[in-house]
């Protein structure tokens, strides 16, 4: 929704929901995305222009024969119905691309012809009646041929083309992933490259799907103590089907020879203060050292606060007033080491 001149307008999207194989072992998901958001690394198509103030898209139609094209009613909100624009508009979801059909008078509701050659709709005649029309297409299928048009019915709407035929499915091949298990690392090891391949020589993506890290094309960037799964996956193409993904754990840890644990043995190296906390958390070191870095992260290791930058003090705050309640774990990195102490949000 938005506001234009004051008045509320709501606006019409076409929206895909991408499912994962149940065959993956972390289970079932899915990716909800609406067709301007297409440029998630999950799905293998590019972002198109984004609508703006009192524009409308609906009505969807794919074309029978290929996948990554469709058709869509496009509509221009007006100050009134006299000034309203409406198009029947194509786009290719692999290529990015938009194309105007047609220059219509009302919603049209377009469908693809059984070879997608041409695309019918329904507009308005001179008589104020509705007739269904055809358009040539373009061997692109986004854009029309000529300026012809051809009436298929008088007084009619809503067309959808139908058609009995046998459908020659393309035949594609399987692949797989190779995805080796991932080491465990530390804090300073941030940085690190993902390699994975596809039996089809097709590049491989990866995204995290859970723990204190971030994915950057294949290079990993590590946030905080805590268990990070990572995910490689390879979308295929017209030769390959999709290929089951592959996911590997690996754990963050303490730095060799520096100081780690939930329950310190020096006690007093560290003090936290008042804990358990309900607004603003004092941290100081008292045995020399300084804190760099601060991270609270849930006990599955997600971080939800973090100082950023450099600190470089033996005395901090974090502001915790908007922490919900419970058990946390508090990551202090220093020049020896890190650091993990209980957090309690009450």
């Amino acid at each position: 929704p938005g506001r234009r001149s004051g008045q509320h307008t709501s606006l019409w999207l076409v929206g895909f929901v991408w499912l994962a194989p149940k065959t993956t072992n972390f289970g079932s998901y899915a990716f909800l995305r609406h067709i301007f958001q297409f440029n998630n690394l999950i799905v293998r198509v590019k972002p198109l222009p984004k609508p703006g103030p009192g524009e409308s898209i609906g009505n969807p139609s794919f074309s029978k024969n290929s996948p990554n094209i469709l058709a869509f009613d496009y509509f221009v909100d007006g100050t009134d119905s006299t000034d309203a624009a409406y198009y029947v508009m194509a786009a290719d979801l692999l290529k990015g691309t938009l194309g105007i059909v047609y220059e219509n008078n009302t919603l049209g509701y377009p469908s693809y012809s059984r070879t997608d050659d041409r695309i019918v709709f329904g507009t308005k005649n001179t008589a104020g009646g509705k007739d269904i029309v055809a358009v040539k297409l373009l061997a692109d299928k986004t854009k029309r041929a000529n300026l012809l048009r051809q009436t298929m019915y008088s007084d009619a709407t809503w067309p959808v083309w139908y058609t009995q035929a046998t459908r020659v499915i393309p035949t594609r091949a399987n692949q797989t992933i190779t995805f080796a298990v991932l080491p465990n690392r530390t804090l300073s090891q941030t940085g690190f490259s993902l390699s994975a391949t596809a039996s089809s020589g097709l590049p491989v993506g990866f995204v995290v799907v859970g723990g204190p890290a971030e994915v950057i094309g294949n290079k990993v960037k590590l946030t905080a103590l805590g268990s990070v799964t990572i995910m490689a996956y390879q979308a295929g193409n017209e030769q390959f089907y999709e290929a089951p993904v592959v996911v590997r754990s690996f754990s963050v840890v303490a730095a060799a020879g520096g100081r780690q644990g939930v329950e310190l043995v020096e006690t007093d190296a560290v003090r936290l203060y008042p804990n358990p906390v309900s607004s603003e958390l004092t941290v100081e070191l008292t045995d020399g050292q300084v804190i760099e870095q601060l991270a609270v992260n849930t006990l599955s290791g997600t971080a939800v606060v973090r100082q950023p930058g450099s600190i470089k003090t033996a005395q901090t705050k974090l502001d915790l007033s908007r922490l919900p309640s419970g058990m946390y774990l508090l990551s202090i990195q220093t020049p020896q080491g890190i650091l993990t102490r209980k957090l309690i949000r009450e």
